[in-house]
């Protein structure tokens, strides 16, 4: 589904539910964002043949390590292996530790049950997918901020904005004020809502928000979402500053009452955790980000 179209870059919105994928495309050269869900992998490379229409893919971007946005790179390689991955070095090192790849490997079973469950996937795709491939999960070629991905046409900034993980990643195309959003800036729940997610650090996303506010896009490609313009795209940010800051300060009025991490997990997941949430994203997955969403602001604490 196209998203996002100038005269000289395109979008594509491809994927699956919650483990979206972008094409992102200029006359001359392709990018793909994130690489979405295990079990969806071999869907999206069909999707990807039919919008590349015999072009070729040159990178393949990773906005963070996180299993529900990386997972399918290992067949996006098989297929183009002349495709460069990108990513930053912290999510290259989570990448190589077996630790982090049996976790990968678990959550993309639990999210291929949830999709099954959700009639999104048939019993026999789920059970087709070897996700032992994850072990192969690698970065070719390692950026930081400021680094530049040329497109030809367009150039894409690396912005670093961490929060969400150590390793997030934003893109800033200044030909087109377009900002590829991190998860670091919270996902969109609804025109008003935005579900932080800053599990390495609250100071962090606050100021990652910062950043991403700075640069004043006219665009904003929003994680898990669509791209937004104008005034819907300067509303997100502030949202996502409001939600971010209130949930900080809901989580320390509760610890101050004497409330326990588990009553507090239980209050989060009544206010974000939607039955839309839930078609897409694990309970598994939810609690575990909940944790350390919780770890993360009471050590914050003011």
């Amino acid at each position: 589904m196209r998203v996002f179209e100038t005269g000289t870059l395109s979008i594509d919105k491809l994927g699956a539910p919650g483990g979206d994928a972008y094409m992102v495309m200029t006359p001359e050269r392709s990018l793909l964002y994130d690489s979405g869900f295990a079990y969806w992998a071999p869907s999206l490379v069909t999707q990807l043949e039919k919008v590349l229409a015999g072009r070729a893919l040159d990178y393949l971007f990773l906005s963070h390590s996180h299993y529900d946005h990386a997972s399918g790179s290992v067949w996006i390689q098989e297929r183009w292996p002349e495709a460069l991955v990108v990513a930053s070095a912290h999510a290259a090192r989570v990448f190589e530790r077996p630790g982090a790849r049996a976790t990968m490997q678990t959550l993309s079973r639990a999210a291929a049950s949830e999709a099954v469950r959700s009639g999104l996937l048939s019993v026999e795709a789920a059970e087709a997918v070897d996700y032992a491939l994850l072990d192969r999960l690698a970065v070719d070629e390692i950026v930081a901020d400021g680094s530049v991905i040329d497109l030809g046409s367009a150039h894409l900034e690396v912005v670093e904005s961490p929060g969400h993980t150590r390793c997030s990643l934003m893109l800033w195309c200044p030909e087109e004020k377009l900002l590829f959003g991190s998860e670091s800036l919270g996902v969109m729940m609804s025109e008003t809502m935005v579900q932080p997610v800053c599990l390495t650090g609250y100071h962090d996303s606050l100021a990652s928000l910062a950043r991403a506010q700075a640069l004043e896009p006219e665009h904003i490609l929003v994680s898990h979402q669509q791209v937004l313009s104008g005034e819907d795209a300067a509303r997100y940010l502030s949202n996502a500053r409001h939600w971010t800051e209130k949930t900080a300060h809901l989580v320390w009025e509760c610890d101050a009452v004497g409330m326990s991490k588990a009553s507090i997990a239980a209050l989060l997941k009544e206010i974000f955790y939607s039955e839309a949430l839930r078609g897409f994203q694990p309970e598994a997955a939810f609690d575990l980000n909940t944790g350390y969403l919780i770890d993360q602001l009471l050590a914050s604490k003011e």
